[in-house]
């Protein structure tokens, strides 16, 4: 077919005109603009800095550069730290203590750890989602193919549609960067944690107020002959055995009972009633009632009833277990002791750690409240207890790593660097990574299988509402396109939002479960006001925190293990959280740069710069929106990360069992709540403003935006565009023809 001449094109906006002789061929969708084809660079700057900002990489690839660098940064870090602690293993063991100190010093080391980890995992997550987004790019031929069959793929947003046309290897690498993000939420985090020290035996001592004052007691020990009253009343002497080592205990408690902290009998109980004693020791209960009192019945119902006994015998024989024996002695102030084995409880049902606050009642973790809310009246084998002398060690911690962690998290760092470095060098089919290159692809070849439907909007095409190229039933009214005002939401579709906001409501109402669940366990464990739930902090292992009531092993390694993934499981769900609303800021992010052309003439924003083009840094979100987004997702990892993690007892007596589990915090639940809903404000917020008219909204449908590229001929993409509604008045007729689309203002 011959070309057809075009005399004049008239713009329709007061105050531009432009005429010029033009054509194209009919035969083509090649525009032939033979002399608007040249380098309008503009000489702006020194030539030095020009000089060095070529040698930089170009267009999306300086991003996937920068991912690259981070990510290697990363994997040097834990490589270094997984040699400098493989080398002072000297045990061989799996777990490998870093620091061991006070746990008020280590908790903010834990901290400050915690948080390089999570924005370290961020950085790899957000490198690994930029190069997922390139891969899944599609070039100008998958278009075309897509177009022929009436399909339309995702320009300029992260898209699984786009998959199904990708090659093998492009799925592959597409699939691999993604999983292998699963382990690295999975154990990053509890790769380092924080352990602390439980005191698992102490002394119980029942005395009177004069024995912390260094009064004398009745403290046998080697082979002494001792009047012992039986149960009958009855007086016998005998030649008995008493342990030296708790002879000496008794006397070296004494001596340091003045330096005790002094307790009223609730918050003696409270203290004591702890399934994990990290800074409570030997304890001294201080007696209103002396075993001379007539009124005084001790256990097994024995009264001391003659002057000459010098020790009760209980119903369990001649031994100091518990409190079966009380002296009688008129001239001691001790008045009965047993050594407590508080062992670590592997179960919710296992109480019998502090059975003597019960006085040995059956099933005291169930009863403790209440004599804890009658703690005037509170008595221990026959004695009423007016107040108590608490022993406070300085709790011990220990900052651990997991060095089989540490290697799983270091080979796939290296796997995903490896696969990122893949990206940048496989990559050399030109895809179309921006809005931009879809617009400069469409204006060098036009795209024949949208003729005839422009202007089209996403919301028409994803409905089907394309008519057949030979109609023109499908255009919209120019005037109507250019003046009709749409909100950022419509730039998503409703299937996106619905998705994005019902995970993130469902997240927020299993928070608002968590946070119910722990602050009624706080309150049974005698925490009432804020400050209180303040001082807990976060991250911190409290025995007031710890989660028993699960049906999960709390011993050995696969108590450790199941307790790793439990606590990081809820970093998965955040990052499939990131990547949905970071679509959303995406897809809005396009729809606002789509629609400022047709407000001022700007140039192209491509991945491969020419003439006056603008070369780009990031794919779609500008620094503005995306760098707080990535930072938000750091902080909001790192809260997480406080809000349940790893909690892992040790015994100080190596002979009993350690404890491994999960803790939670109160302030880190509300934070991460807090957060949650401020992201959900955000996104509403940020949807409700109105984009600039004069376009169609086409999201990021390719259908759509070939549909907005038929531009006039002669429209060059290396000059400054805009988009309006145009009038082209063929040479030999007056009769006009309705268009909008692209042109290069004068």
């Amino acid at each position: 077919m011959s070309d057809i001449p075009l005399s004049r094109l008239t713009r329709r906006e007061s105050g531009y005109s432009l005429q010029s002789t033009l054509s194209f061929s009919a035969d083509s969708d090649i525009i032939h603009t033979p002399l608007l084809r040249q380098d309008f660079s503009r000489k702006t700057g020194s030539s030095a800095f020009l000089a060095k900002k070529r040698r930089l990489p170009q267009g999306w690839r300086f991003g996937a550069t920068l991912a690259v660098i981070f990510g290697s940064i990363v994997l040097v870090v834990n490589a270094t730290v997984l040699g400098l602690l493989v080398k002072r293993n000297s045990s061989h063991s799996a777990i490998v203590p870093i620091i061991i100190g006070s746990c008020a010093s280590l908790k903010h080391t834990s901290l400050l750890v915690h948080l390089a980890i999570n924005v370290a995992s961020s950085l790899l997550l957000s490198g690994s989602n930029f190069c997922m987004q390139c891969i899944s790019a599609p070039t100008r031929k998958d278009l075309d193919a897509a177009h022929k069959v009436g399909r339309w793929l995702d320009i300029a947003v992260p898209s699984v549609r786009n998959i199904r046309v990708l090659g093998r290897k492009r799925v592959l690498l597409w699939l691999f960067l993604g999983l292998s993000s699963i382990p690295l939420h999975l154990f990053y985090n509890s790769t380092f944690f924080l352990s602390i020290t439980h005191h698992s035996q102490y002394y119980v001592l029942i005395a009177s107020s004069s024995f912390a004052d260094g009064a004398p007691f009745f403290n046998p020990f080697g082979t002494q002959l001792v009047s012992f009253q039986n149960i009958d009343g009855t007086i016998q002497t005998q030649n008995h055995t008493f342990k030296d080592n708790e002879a000496h205990t008794l006397t070296f408690i004494q001596a340091r009972a003045s330096q005790f902290q002094r307790l009223d009998s609730q918050d003696c109980i409270a203290a004591y009633t702890q399934r994990i004693l990290p800074d409570r020791s030997n304890v001294i209960l201080v007696a209103s009632n002396t075993p001379q009192d007539p009124t005084f019945v001790a256990r097994f119902n024995n009264r001391c009833q003659s002057p000459n006994a010098d020790i009760i015998q209980g119903g369990r024989g001649i031994q100091h277990t518990d409190f079966s024996l009380v002296y009688c002695h008129q001239n001691s102030s001790l008045f009965t002791y047993t050594r407590w084995e508080a062992y670590l409880p592997t179960r919710a049902d296992e109480d019998t750690h502090f059975d003597w606050v019960c006085d040995f009642r059956a099933n005291c973790s169930s009863h403790y409240q209440e004599i804890k809310d009658n703690a005037s009246t509170w008595t221990v084998s026959g004695f009423n207890v007016d107040h108590c002398l608490s022993e406070t060690p300085e709790s011990q911690c220990s900052f651990n790593a997991v060095l089989i962690l540490l290697a799983v998290v270091l080979v796939f760092n290296a796997f995903k660097i490896v696969a990122m470095v893949y990206t940048l060098f496989a990559l050399q089919d030109k895809p179309l990574i921006t809005i931009g290159d879809a617009v400069e692809s469409f204006l060098v070849r036009r795209d024949s299988y949208t003729s005839g439907k422009q202007p089209l909007t996403a919301e028409k095409v994803r409905t089907g509402a394309v008519m057949d190229s030979k109609t023109s039933e499908s255009l919209e009214d120019p005037l109507h396109s250019i003046s009709n005002k749409l909100r950022w939401w419509r730039s998503a579709s409703k299937a996106r939002w619905s998705t994005a906001f019902s995970v993130l409501l469902i997240c927020i109402a299993t928070i608002v479960c968590l946070l119910v669940f722990a602050l009624y366990n706080v309150k049974l464990a005698g925490i009432d006001t804020f400050q209180e739930v303040w001082e807990l902090g976060l991250g911190i292992i409290d025995p007031r925190t710890l989660i028993h009531s699960w049906a999960i092993p709390t011993s050995g390694e696969s108590a450790i293990i199941l307790s790793i993934l439990v606590a990081n499981s809820p970093q998965l769900i955040l990052s499939f959280i990131y990547l949905i609303f970071n679509s959303l800021f995406t897809s809005m992010s396009l729809a606002l740069e789509w629609s400022n052309y047709s407000q001022l003439p700007r140039t192209l924003r491509v991945s491969h710069q020419k003439g006056e083009q603008r070369s780009t840094y990031f794919l779609q979100i500008p620094y503005r929106l995306g760098i707080p987004v990535i930072i938000f997702s750091m902080v909001l990892h790192w809260l997480i990360s406080q809000s349940i993690f790893l909690a892992k007892i040790d015994d100080v007596n190596e002979e009993f069992r350690g404890v491994s589990t999960c803790g939670y915090s109160i302030i880190g639940i509300i934070s991460t709540l807090v957060a949650g809903v401020i992201l959900a404000v955000f996104s509403m917020i940020l949807g409700t403003r109105t984009l600039p008219s004069g376009m169609p909204l086409v999201g990021s449908c390719s259908l759509a935006i070939a549909a907005a590229c038929h531009a006039p001929v002669g429209t060059s993409e290396l000059r400054p565009l805009k988009w309006g509604p145009l009038s082209m008045e063929d040479s030999e007729s007056d009769e006009k023809v309705g268009l909008n689309g692209f042109y290069n203002p004068s």
